[in-house]
């Protein structure tokens, strides 16, 4: 899909997808507001619970910044996880984080049909895209970021299309 941002992409997909209540999402806190604030608002709609996913610390890990792993993340997964969020490169931190291990991670935990959705506004500056690879379900960037035109492109795996409405 081409949208007018990455922001609004994330936004129109959160109103395609469906959800039942009491199905959970996992949000990153390290994330843009274009990868929380969507999901917080499709949360607060749909009466989801709503999980923050927080970064390994930097004293846990030989990264000297705050990294989101597939080992924090586990913990949070349950049966009734629908779709986990989290950026590809944070624009604060400059962490760049393992997104393969993390859908891994997803694939392998109680719900393996939840969604991964990743923002590659940071990452696609500096590093190619390979969704295919990364096993992902929703990933957006904008191409303005990379000297392209004022537009962004979001890639909508077939298990994520399924889920729409």
């Amino acid at each position: 899909m081409f949208g007018s941002s990455t922001t609004q992409l994330l936004h129109n997909i959160s109103f395609a997808l469906t959800f039942s209540e009491g199905d959970e999402i996992i949000v990153s806190s390290i994330d843009h507001e274009a990868n929380i604030g969507p999901w917080v608002d499709l949360a607060a709609r749909h009466k989801l619970t709503l999980k923050w996913w927080t970064p390994t610390p930097p004293s846990s890990s030989p990264n000297p910044n705050p990294i989101l792993t597939a080992a924090s993340l586990t913990p949070l997964l349950t049966p009734r996880t629908r779709l986990v969020s989290c950026t590809h490169a944070s624009n604060v931190l400059g962490s760049a984080n393992p997104i393969a291990e993390v859908t891994a991670a997803v694939r392998a935990s109680p719900s393996p049909n939840a969604l991964v959705v990743v923002d590659g506004v940071s990452w696609a500056p500096h590093r190619p895209i390979d969704v295919r690879a990364l096993d992902v379900d929703v990933y957006a960037f904008s191409w303005y970021k990379v000297y392209g035109p004022h537009i962004a492109m979001l890639y909508a795996s077939q298990r994520a299309q399924g889920q729409m409405r």
